[in-house]
């Protein structure tokens, strides 16, 4: 009898002990995101072209740009940008410095961060330097917690000779 009633004392106290691991349920887990948590500082580079329908010396210009910023929040980042385009039928080359400000919306149950900005730079080539305006879209993949993939559209004016660009880009961003 006292084997019975010690085996049965044994039997309770290890299912109370294995019942300790199982998770309360006044207290549910938290759904995990797949937009993971990063550092907010990134840097990217992004190859892109100018597609104005506008006959100027810009119209087909391939572009470089080189970009770097800070994320505050999920909803707010911004950057600082050097953009490098040249034309080689009209022989044309200019240099861009320019900061962007950006609103941005994560989607919970996506990678995909959709964005809109706006910014102001400052163009310099032999011919004439200027101040430059733009505004424009973008989305951006994450394709790891550090690596993500950035399609943009840029409306640029140019505010002293009244040139209009279209320019689309695409690149990688590495957040770190």
């Amino acid at each position: 009898m006292k084997k019975k009633f010690l085996a049965i004392i044994g039997l309770l106290v290890s299912t109370a002990v294995n019942a300790a691991d199982i998770p309360s349920r006044s207290n549910p887990i938290a759904p995990v995101s797949p937009v993971a948590d990063t550092n907010p500082f990134f840097v990217g580079v992004h190859l892109g072209s100018a597609v104005s329908t506008h006959i100027n010396p810009w119209y087909g210009a391939l572009r470089v740009n080189v970009r770097g910023g800070y994320e505050f929040s999920d909803y707010a980042r911004v950057e600082a940008n050097y953009d490098y385009a040249w034309n080689e039928n009209h022989r044309f080359r200019s240099h861009t410095l320019s900061t962007n400000l950006i609103g941005q919306y994560r989607v919970s149950f996506l990678p995909v961060v959709p964005y809109v900005l706006a910014g102001v730079g400052y163009r310099f080539n032999p011919i004439r330097n200027d101040v430059v305006l733009n505004i424009g879209t973008g989305v951006r993949y994450e394709i790891t917690s550090n690596i993500e993939a950035d399609l943009r559209y840029k409306y640029v004016t140019d505010t002293k000779r009244n040139l209009h660009e279209n320019v689309v880009t695409l690149g990688m961003n590495y957040k770190f």
